[in-house]
């Protein structure tokens, strides 16, 4: 395809990078190079910031929700308009699958109304005098495996509420970030309320949040980079933080399971689609003895179904992985399961051809102590652990310093009953797996390392905002004097 103009977009336009240095983005799929990017250095964050704080001040967003609207409405009907176009550029610069992409370009068109239909409930919550206001320039840093649909759910918020937004895109994948600030701009988006700035995470996306001019941090990314972000923060501009970060999530299968093709299905798809690069994904599966040898055994004919393939496909919803790091990470993490005494009942090693693809794997008999148990793998790798009781398995579940999502599954409504109050998560569903939520008001707080801050619906809005209080007093009439302070006592003394 045609290489789309890369340059950062600053001020309501493309321009030329303070930086003369450039990498190259790689096809996941066939280790072939795209295009360079511009990797930009510190020289440019000041100039986005400094863009972003003049249309903050001076273009009335702020205080026009009408304008927000109309805005926000046309760009829903844009990112529509452009919705093949925007699927393409992530499923070759990250090799996501196009079905996968291409939905949540609809998806994030959807949203982007529900956000406007929730505007007039933001302020719904605040008790006279007090007031809900933007925090001012947001600076967003979006992660790799959903850039469009990520980047669009960090920055539409932050600016539905009034703010101006700096977007960090992962270096991985920029190009659909900056097609969402054309296409703003061109729904009539003040220019300079929405600035991208191409570059490596430990320079430009660092030199983002510690600048001063920096009202608020959003990111989505791996638990890692929330801590060099939460360092980074404390250390300079001490503006607040709403990190979503990573997951371990485990899918409880209970004694009185409902029907284990059901289940199967269930749990294959949530740690198999996208190859398993999903946050959320169901990656530890704790399952009552009674039903393991059933359980495992279909899951080993799932996963011969959900063997990856080419991501322009749109009958294929598992493609490569995003990187050749990345590669090497999941590899690792199968290798020393292996060495700890998990077997590995299918897939553990790279496929025999081009590109990063990674089989489904599934690896038996792992203990809570095991580093497959705890570590954050974020591929196509399924860890099983067993359990006697319902108390030992929401111990098993609870068992991580994550806190994203956790799925239970029971027929019994004492049992379901037991994990739906016992299980720990910010999303906890039992049966089925993560549905969405029937309100788009409804948001979620994350637990311990998988972040901090809200998410979604009415808080994920609000938390774009701050409470200030404004009073106004009665002047004083012409007759009343201000009671003298204790330096005009001293004076008169």
């Amino acid at each position: 395809m045609t290489a789309p103009d890369l340059r950062p977009f600053v001020d309501g336009g493309h321009v030329d990078s303070q930086s003369d240095a450039t990498m190259p983005s790689i096809d996941p799929t066939t280790e072939q190079v795209l295009w360079q990017l511009p990797v930009g250095d510190p020289a440019d964050i000041d100039l986005a910031v400094a863009a972003a704080r003049r249309a903050f001040a001076t273009s009335g967003w702020a205080t026009d929700e009408s304008m927000r609207a109309d805005v926000l409405l046309g760009l829903a009907d844009l990112i529509e308009a452009h919705g093949d176009e925007l699927a393409m550029l992530d499923t070759v610069e990250i090799g996501a699958p196009i079905g996968i992409t291409t939905g949540d370009v609809g998806l994030a068109a959807s949203i982007v109304r529900d956000i406007v239909g929730l505007l007039p409930e933001v302020a719904a919550d605040v008790v006279p005098p007090g007031r809900r206001v933007p925090r001012g320039v947001v600076a967003v840093l979006g992660p790799w495996n959903f850039p469009f649909f990520v980047a669009l759910t960090k920055t539409l918020p932050a600016l539905a509420v009034g703010n101006a937004v700096v977007l960090k895109p992962t270096e991985l994948a920029s190009a659909s970030a900056l097609r969402l600030a054309e296409l703003a701009t061109q729904a009539g988006l003040p220019a300079g309320l929405l600035d991208v700035v191409l570059g490596r995470g430990d320079v430009v996306g660092d030199a983002l949040v510690r600048h001063a001019g920096i009202d608020q941090v959003n990111l989505t990314g791996s638990t890692g980079t929330g801590r060099r972000v939460l360092a980074a923060v404390a250390a300079t501009n001490l503006a607040p933080v709403l990190a979503e970060l990573g997951g371990k999530s485990a899918q409880v299968v209970g004694e009185h399971a409902p029907d284990l093709e059901v289940v199967a299905d269930a749990v294959a798809q949530s740690i198999f689609w996208a190859s398993g690069q999903v946050c959320v994904a169901g990656s530890r599966l704790i399952v009552h003895e009674r039903h393991h040898d059933a359980l495992v055994g279909l899951l080993l004919e799932r996963a011969a179904q959900w063997q990856p393939g080419d991501p322009r496909d749109p009958a294929v919803q598992a493609g490569p992985l995003g990187s050749e790091a990345h590669l090497g990470h999941v590899t690792e993490c199968v290798e020393r399961a292996r060495a700890e005494g998990g077997r590995v009942l299918t897939g553990g090693g790279r496929l025999d051809r081009s590109g990063w693809f990674y089989p489904p794997t599934v690896v038996d008999g792992v203990d809570p102590g095991h580093h497959l148990f705890t570590t954050e793998v974020f591929g196509p790798v399924l860890a099983v652990t067993t359990f006697a009781s319902t108390a030992e398995a929401v111990a098993l579940a609870n068992a991580t310093n994550y806190g994203l999502t956790v799925t239970g599954w029971s027929n019994d409504p004492s049992e379901a009953s037991a994990l739906a109050e016992g299980l720990r998560a910010a999303w906890v569903a039992v049966n089925p797996h993560l549905a969405p939520p029937p309100d788009p008001r409804v948001g979620a707080e994350s637990l311990g390392w998988s972040g901090s801050g809200v998410e979604g619906g009415l808080p994920g809005l609000r938390a774009g905002t701050r409470l200030t209080v404004v009073q106004h007093g009665r002047p004083p009439a012409s007759d009343e004097h201000p009671r003298p302070t204790r330096d005009d006592k001293r004076s008169t003394s």
